[in-house]
């Protein structure tokens, strides 16, 4: 048996929940550009243990950037994928995609307060998280 035909993304999406977290964070001037929070959220999520799933339901999630509009210059987002989850180094951007909305639901989840974002306990959880084995 074959493997899937796997092709990694160029363009990533989000869900409705994820694109009004952002939105709200953008607006509340607690992030410059929803870029920044879709790179917290995607910190967040590796930061907590999360692991990308291959099957998540996409349907409703609309467009949102390319991948060079979210990844650094020096694909730094790429890199930390590639490094943390060698099953998806043929596909790091779908990763990325996955892991921001795993992480943009443990900040609504956990770190939310009305439509402020609660930063101080959430630093303290993702310093204690500490470094994880791979």
């Amino acid at each position: 048996m074959s493997e899937p035909d796997e092709r990694d993304l160029q363009q990533l999406r989000y869900s409705p929940a994820t694109r009004r977290l952002l939105t709200d964070l953008q607006e509340t001037d607690q992030i410059n550009e929803r870029v920044d929070g879709f790179r917290l959220a995607v910190s967040v999520a590796v930061a907590l243990g999360c692991v990308p799933r291959r099957d998540q339901s996409r349907q409703d999630w609309s467009n949102y950037a390319a991948v060079n509009t979210i990844d650094t210059d020096d694909a730094a987002l790429r890199t930390v994928i590639t490094e943390v989850f060698p099953d998806f180094r043929k596909i790091p951007y779908r990763a990325i995609e996955d892991l921001a909305e795993q992480g943009a639901q443990i900040l609504m989840d956990k770190y939310l307060e009305g439509d402020k974002l609660i930063l101080p306990e959430l630093l303290e959880t993702v310093g204690q998280a500490g470094p994880r084995p791979h």
